[in-house]
């Protein structure tokens, strides 16, 4: 009777609380979806606080989706960077939501474990930094994204390991995830065949979108429902990644498998940017490699080597490149598209700045702000992720980094090799694709931003799950 009472009560409220949002969303006279998201992100951070087993999956939803909230709000009064904040916060909230229960409940029952704990420390410490760094830099909506993307987001290495303590577990979540995200790779090959939508070009031309940069080029970058052509081609090749790990781990039919790996392949290349190009491509090749010492150790070497060639043959390849894409692609059509070598030209530029010894700095140089049309003229202009890093944080941090870094790939590969055939073979598919992904921080830092970042988080939990249980038994049944 008590059980029935309180359904109703709880019936009624929602009744009336749904009822006023819709009156103060229309009644507000500010843009009625930016109105609305302000809404939603209170509710996505409750829910996270309540129900984080939900939440998780709905944070997954937006991933996919959320963005088509800021392309909708054209079609209503005008925008304002207040409208945006709410709309591109719903995700991160959701996140806050879910930490928040998590690290209160095992404070509270005295569940905390020191793996636990080390995780939540180390995701902090991110976090400080990356806002530390915002709070210096020009400020506005687009450092909070940044701590959003590049802090906020780390925390699934905490939560996820806490919501799937086994692999079987993530997989499955993993799963999900590629579900969700099909209809966004059907929705991209339906851009590039035919066009943007009206709505979408009037979002385009506000300027809202990095992607407003597509008004009167020959051809288009189809970005689906993300926010960037650059964001879909990393999903899209995570995916398909995700979905031949699936299939070996027989969560997924033969049949399904080829129709998903075709479905997010053609997608990943009708995107014209070649990041998730060259994710796919590598992938099988570093997963063959990780599974032997002496072929791990010269793929490290041959990394390594490439980026020194690169860096000391960067002015021979920017005084090639226009010449030989007018060669290869001519003056227009999809070929000069796809082989476009402005961004090349760019990161070659870069690279070139790395023979600088100006720029090499104990932490840091002060960074030009010059017009975008004078970057070439900027000793300090970079457009990948290492020179940038260098450049705005000195060789000290840098290596600092590398060292961190070396330590924990070292302890992984140490790991791996002491497996048995069929643990490694399993391990080294996640790491596999944990690798692919991270290799597009060459051509930039697009696998840090979201929603690519929600699947880089994915895999490294994957892989530091498959190193720390690999004595777990039943836990799939890869073959």
């Amino acid at each position: 009777m008590n059980k029935g009472f309180f359904n109703i009560i709880f019936v009624v409220i929602s009744m009336l609380v749904g009822v006023l949002v819709m009156v103060s969303v229309l009644s507000s006279g500010s843009n009625e979806i930016g109105k609305l998201a302000t809404y939603m992100s209170i509710g996505c951070f409750l829910l996270g606080v309540i129900k984080p087993s939900v939440a998780i999956y709905v944070l997954v939803i937006l991933a996919g989706y959320s963005d088509l909230l800021k392309r909708f709000m054209v079609l209503g009064s005008s925008i304002t960077d207040f409208d945006l904040v709410f709309v591109l916060s719903m995700s991160p909230l959701t996140l806050a939501g879910i930490v928040t229960h998590l690290f209160v409940s095992q404070v509270i029952y005295q569940q905390m474990r020191k793996v636990d704990l080390l995780r939540f420390v180390g995701c902090t410490i991110v976090l400080l930094a990356v806002g530390a760094s915002a709070l210096l830099g020009d400020g506005g909506v687009k450092s909070l994204r940044v701590v959003a993307d590049y802090g906020a987001f780390i925390y699934l290495l905490y939560v996820l390991p806490i919501l799937y303590p086994t692999k079987k577990d993530l997989l499955r979540y993993a799963k999900f995830a590629v579900i969700v995200f099909i209809p966004v790779a059907v929705y991209g090959i339906w851009q590039r065949l035919y066009g943007f939508a009206d709505f979408e070009l009037d979002y385009l031309a506000t300027g809202l979108s990095i992607e407003s940069r597509q008004l009167g080029q020959v051809g288009i970058r189809p970005f689906s429902t993300l926010n960037a052509a650059s964001s879909l081609t990393i999903v899209m090749a995570s995916c398909s990644m995700l979905s031949y790990i699936l299939f070996r781990f027989k969560m997924i039919g033969v049949v399904l498998w080829i129709s998903l790996q075709v479905l997010f392949t053609v997608a990943c290349i009708m995107t014209f940017t070649r990041a998730g190009w060259v994710c796919l491509s590598i992938y099988p090749f570093v997963v063959i490699a990780l599974r032997y010492r002496l072929t791990t150790i010269i793929g490290y070497m041959c990394v390594i080597l490439t980026v020194g060639l690169v860096v000391c043959y960067s002015d021979w390849f920017l005084d090639n490149l226009h010449g030989w894409q007018h060669e290869i692609s001519g003056d227009h059509g999809t070929s000069t598209q796809a082989m476009k070598v402005t961004t090349l030209y760019d990161r070659f530029l870069g690279f070139s700045n790395l023979k600088n010894p100006d720029n090499w700095q104990p932490f840091g140089v002060e960074q030009s702000h010059v017009p975008s049309e004078y970057r070439y003229e900027d000793p300090t202009f970079s457009h990948d992720m290492i020179s940038r890093f260098i450049f705005k944080w000195g060789y000290v941090p840098a290596t600092m980094l590398v060292c961190v870094v070396g330590v924990l790939l070292w302890k992984v590969h140490s790991v791996i090799f002491g497996m048995n055939d069929k643990l490694k073979k399993q391990t080294t598919l996640i790491l596999g694709a944990n690798c692919a992904v991270l290799f597009s921080l060459a051509a930039g830092s697009y696998v840090f931003q979201f929603p690519a970042n929600v699947f880089l988080w994915i895999f490294t939990t994957l892989t530091l799950l498959f190193c720390t249980k690999y004595n777990e038994e039943g836990e799939g049944s890869y073959e």
